[in-house]
């Protein structure tokens, strides 16, 4: 089984002239209204206005030469002339950079701009971590751009200081604790298939999430959906919602292919979230764990175009936004204070990362004091065990001689001694 195959063009290998094809050829009439529309926001620094034709126009703000205007007012890019990197101390991640580089999609030609404005974006902003991926996402905006280096600069900058700094931070773990709000948004659409989700390490969704879909999609699709997360404000809490509705809207294609993978004999015609047992989706949480993570790299179906498809997408994830709330998701509390998450509005790393260290200290110290009491109890279990013996074997024989003194059935024990008396009744009232 094919998980919503299409045929997949590279989309490194288009040129900007040939991605605007793409986009808006032969689509251009269709378009005309929408296209002033966009236009006139621009013109008049109509944000809101921008924001509309971003999430409701299929094609999201259309071509490259809106996005080059329309994204830096969405994300409201301030131009500041940062320091000449050169001059800047190297930063230690500047090896793997070029690694990445170096494999990069980008023609080789080009490949000096890339490196260029993540170097250069590192050394002005240290504290920053390089992860791999964000190679991907500057490569996006090189190329919508028109390899714009000094306005890919200002965005890349942005986005790293306002959106994406959870994920350049010293370790995962600021990334990791984002990824439940995924299934608890498919928990509160659907209950059971949350449950099952919940059985599965959430890293499926690691991938998209910090690439913002860059690495698998078409740069076609993948700057529709840029369109619609830059226009929601929180770019972070956007693609959260978008992953969990792409795992909503695949839902019966991702069971029929864990079905199929597990190699049981299962009907996929009749099988749903209620048919698959707890025992099921643990043996098989690698199948889970593989259709989960390569939703977006078959992105399409036979039957539908890819542009109903980001249309249904989009609409889906907007429902989602506007009758949930992440911040009501129980797993929400788990997240440190300085997240993007939390605070996009905060661009102060150093502040995040000093946030972020008090946060991984207190947490580690927690889970230490929750390991120590854990082998407290392990260790003392058999006393505790004879304790809870005793305990239970006195309050049933107080219950008895209280019972029994109560209607002087006790043998042995004449009714006047009073004192045997009061002291079980005493013992059986408490």
């Amino acid at each position: 089984m094919q998980l919503l195959s299409t045929s997949h063009t590279r989309w490194e290998e288009l040129t900007k002239s040939e991605l605007e094809d793409a986009q808006f050829h032969v689509q251009e009439k269709p378009h005309i209204k929408e296209k002033k529309s966009i236009e006139r926001c621009i013109l008049t620094k109509n944000v809101d206005g921008l924001r509309q034709n971003a999430i409701n126009n299929p094609y999201g703000l259309l071509v490259s030469s809106l996005r080059a205007t329309a994204w830096p007012l969405m994300l409201n890019v301030q131009h500041e002339l940062p320091q000449d990197s050169d001059s800047l101390k190297p930063h230690l991640e500047e090896g793997q950079v070029k690694l990445d580089v170096d494999r990069s999609y980008l023609p080789s030609d080009k490949h000096h701009l890339l490196q260029n404005v993540i170097v250069k974006l590192l050394r002005n902003h240290p504290y920053l971590h390089y992860y791999q991926g964000f190679h991907d996402v500057v490569s996006v905006l090189l190329v919508t751009l028109d390899y714009d280096k000094s306005l890919t600069y200002d965005i890349a900058e942005t986005l790293c200081l306002y959106h994406l700094r959870d994920f350049m931070l010293a370790d995962m773990t600021g990334t990791t604790d984002l990824l439940p709000l995924v299934v608890d948004l498919v928990k509160v659409a659907d209950k059971r298939f949350g449950d099952i989700l919940e059985l599965i390490p959430p890293f499926y969704s690691l991938a998209s999430i910090i690439t913002m879909f860059s690495h698998d999609l078409d740069v076609q699709d993948v700057v529709v959906l840029w369109d619609f997360a830059f226009a929601m404000g929180n770019v972070t809490q956007a693609l959260i919602y978008l992953y969990a509705v792409l795992i909503l809207i695949n839902k019966q294609q991702i069971i029929a292919q864990v079905v199929e993978m597990s190699g049981c004999q299962i009907d996929t015609s009749v099988t749903s979230t209620q048919t698959l047992s707890r025992q099921f989706v643990l043996e098989n949480t690698d199948a889970f764990h593989f259709t989960l993570s390569n939703l977006t790299k078959c992105f399409g179906t036979n039957d539908s175009s890819k542009q109903d498809l980001l249309a249904r997408w989009k609409n889906e994830t907007q429902y989602l936004i506007n009758v949930v709330k992440l911040s009501d998701l129980p797993t929400f509390k788990d997240i440190f204070p300085g997240s993007a998450i939390k605070q996009p509005s905060s661009s102060n790393i150093d502040y995040t990362v000093r946030l972020h260290t008090k946060y991984l200290v207190a947490r580690k110290r927690n889970l230490s004091v929750v390991k120590n009491c854990k082998k407290l109890l392990h260790k003392n279990s058999n006393n505790l065990k004879l304790l809870l013996k005793v305990s239970v074997t006195v309050g049933i024989l107080s219950l008895v001689i209280g019972r029994c003194l109560e209607h002087n059935q006790y043998v042995g024990l004449p009714f006047h001694h009073r004192t045997w008396r009061d002291m079980c009744n005493t013992i059986w009232r408490f």
